[in-house]
């Protein structure tokens, strides 16, 4: 008989502090549609803001365990539970990246390498908030903290317990809508986390003089979050996720070394509250014919020649298209490897660019 894994809930730890609120009860007394057996997945328009409540994901990284539901079937029935107390409860799903690509090694011989970027975990997000500053938001997230789903309390569900032991969802927090992309958050009200974290670093899109940028590579991590706290704005502090701080570490360091290849590519980095992005390009309309350079070298080709592929990258970059390759399977993604990368020069770097590239607004910090 097939067994399906057992999941661990993994809740996120991060919390943002929140402005005013009413009752949350004023919130989930609102006719919210529950049906057993129906899947109740997040949409774009959903949001913007959003309670991320709690994710899902296998027990180990292989999911060879014996008993329990899918992380698909955890997350539902949370959901369902949520929906059922009056509370708009959404699913969304994130997929781990498990591409194979062609590279060389140091002694040109051709080998072939499996990149697996994350596990695959099922969120559970709820709410719809137009700002932060929504009234009900805190009230309802205070009230999601503190609950204890019958839905967590089978077979085969783990979680992370706090120090103090206060529940397995006492780590909710409110981010933005995960599907969104970096533009249209960009163009949503003023937020000054985003100045903050986006001013004084080199190769800031804020440098940027154009109105677009291309977004070629994206790094996800956990949300940028306020430690709770009575000071002003202005005096909070902001800190940030060790995932968050990674991927935005490897976003600046392929920005650098785009720019150091000699092939004319500017490039620049722009972070939010749940990823970071290489953006490459200034550009003053949509229109811009450099934007198709921009797309022959970054944006992916499934089903191409692999040799044309090098040629066309070679027209266009000379030297430096040495360090760029493409994946296997017919995918045609691009990677870019670097072998003397690191504060030694001794480290190896490879980098996956974004399928899709797409353009975003650059921002303003006004």
């Amino acid at each position: 008989m097939h067994r399906v894994p057992a999941c661990t809930l993994l809740v996120l730890s991060l919390i943002i502090l929140l402005s005013s609120a009413t009752t949350a009860s004023a919130a989930r007394n609102e006719r919210i549609e529950a049906i057993a057996g129906k899947e109740y997945r997040l949409h774009k328009q959903n949001g913007p803001w959003l309670i991320m409540v709690a994710s899902f994901r296998p027990a180990n990284p292989d999911g060879t365990v014996s008993e329990g539901k899918t992380p698909d079937e955890l997350a539902q029935d949370l959901v369902l539970e949520l929906r059922q107390r009056g509370v708009p409860a959404y699913t969304y799903s994130q997929r781990a990246l498990d591409e194979k690509v062609e590279t060389k090694d140091k002694l040109g011989r051709e080998e072939t390498r499996k990149l697996l970027t994350s596990y695959d975990q099922v969120c559970v997000i709820a709410g719809n908030y137009k700002s932060l500053d929504t009234p009900s938001a805190k009230q309802t997230l205070e009230w999601v903290k503190k609950l204890r789903p019958k839905s967590l309390q089978q077979p085969g569900v783990s979680w992370l317990e706090t120090k103090r032991k206060k529940g397995p969802l006492s780590r909710a927090f409110l981010t933005v809508n995960p599907m969104l992309t970096p533009e249209e958050i960009a163009a949503r009200k003023h937020d000054p986390l985003l100045v903050k974290i986006n001013s004084g670093g080199k190769y800031s899109l804020y440098e940027n003089d154009g109105k677009y940028s291309l977004v070629v590579a994206t790094f996800s991590g956990q949300v940028l979050h306020l430690e709770d706290s009575k000071v002003s704005d202005a005096e909070k502090s902001f800190q940030i996720s060790d995932d968050l701080n990674e991927a935005s570490h490897n976003a600046w360091e392929l920005a650098v070394a785009l720019r150091e290849l000699n092939a004319n590519i500017d490039a620049y980095v722009w972070h939010d509250r749940y990823q970071s992005v290489v953006t490459v390009g200034g550009f003053d309309s949509a229109q811009d014919p450099m934007i198709r350079r921009y797309l022959q070298v970054f944006a992916a080709q499934p089903g191409a020649d692999i040799d044309q592929v090098a040629g066309t990258l070679r027209g266009l970059l000379g030297g430096a298209s040495d360090y760029f390759g493409v994946s296997a399977g017919g995918t045609g993604v691009r990677f870019l490897t670097i072998d003397n990368a690191g504060k030694q020069g001794n480290e190896n770097r490879m980098w996956l660019f974004d399928p899709e590239p797409y353009l975003m607004k650059v921002p303003t910090k006004r």
